[in-house]
């Protein structure tokens, strides 16, 4: 019921008394259909939270972000829209809604994964595997003697929510050894996943270039904090290098793959060109901010949930 008023107009802006000055940037992956394969945000729930979005406040690009994080305006906040990964679904169904409402965005694309579109991240191959597995309970690789059962949905989903949880926290050669046992003790090991593409390719890419603006996101998606030195650099280079070749474009903005940034990303991503880089850190972006490690909201939930969420915890 409380969240429900927040999204009213008495309800925002009565809220807006009490909103600090400043941008905020929105954060989304996937949007999601019936039928789909993997999880995302409702078509539906994308769709009416961009309605409310265009009638409450000031969507922004990119480029206006840095003189707009100044704005006082607190019932018509300037608001920048963000995807990551560069999932096809961007393309069919955010996209329009996008266009047809007049709201520019920002996209970060793995550049590795719009090389070869068929491929799947890490995280999609466990779902696909853990919900594919025949088998009832599973022994987990970093936990020897322990044991989770695979006896319905819940429990599937609560291996999923342990192993993603324990796979981003470790390195990426810990991490493949680590996907590589579990796939096989799921008994998935060589097998195809059957799934549709889920990624864009170039194509894709430029056919959204008119209201989309283009940013970075690695080549590879490691978790950058994690990689050694000539292994970020690759990773930002060729990312860059790949974005420029295949749509003309010089970018300019970057987004850490899960939010994994340490003190060396700033020094390598200015030398190729990238001077804004976001992170997953929850927050409103206020004047000063450091440019390379800007705060966005998640938008998970429906579009009352994205306006407590940014009526309440815009606050903190």
């Amino acid at each position: 019921m409380v969240k429900s008023l927040a999204a009213t107009s008495v309800g925002w802006q009565a809220a807006s008394r009490l909103r600090p000055a400043g941008a905020i940037v929105l954060l989304y992956h996937r949007i999601s259909a019936p039928g789909d394969r993997f999880p995302g945000l409702p078509l539906e729930h994308f769709e009416a939270q961009m309605r409310w979005l265009a009638a409450r406040c000031r969507p922004i690009a990119p480029d206006k972000l840095g003189e707009e994080a100044s704005s006082t305006d607190a019932s018509r906040p300037p608001v920048l829209v963000t995807f990551d990964d560069g999932y096809r679904c961007f393309r069919e169904r955010a996209y329009p809604v996008l266009k047809e409402l007049g709201i520019p965005a920002l996209l970060f694309v793995t550049t590795a994964y719009i090389d070869e579109p068929s491929s799947l991240f890490w995280w999609d191959t466990l779902r696909a595997a853990v919900e594919g597995s025949a088998h009832d309970s599973l022994e987990l690789p970093w936990a020897p003697g322990s044991r989770m059962p695979l006896t319905g949905r819940e429990t599937r989903e609560r291996l999923l929510v342990h192993a993603k949880r324990h796979l981003k926290s470790v390195r990426d050669d810990r991490r493949e050894a680590d996907l590589a046992t579990l796939l096989e003790r799921l008994g998935m090991a060589g097998r195809r996943v059957n799934t549709t593409r889920e990624m864009m390719d170039w194509d894709d890419v430029r056919a959204v270039l008119d209201t989309t603006h283009l940013g970075g996101h690695s080549h590879t998606h490691p978790l950058l904090a994690h990689v050694d030195d000539a292994k970020l650099e690759t990773e930002v280079a060729t990312c860059r290098e790949r974005l420029r070749s295949e749509t003309g474009l010089v970018p300019r903005w970057f987004a850490y793959p899960n939010g994994s940034f340490d003190d060396r990303c700033r020094a390598v991503l200015s030398r190729h060109g990238f001077d804004t880089a976001f992170t997953t850190i929850q927050g409103v972006v206020k004047p000063g901010a450091d440019q390379h490690t800007l705060r966005r909201f998640s938008s998970s939930g429906t579009r009352s949930d994205l306006a407590w969420r940014l009526s309440v915890q815009a606050r903190d």
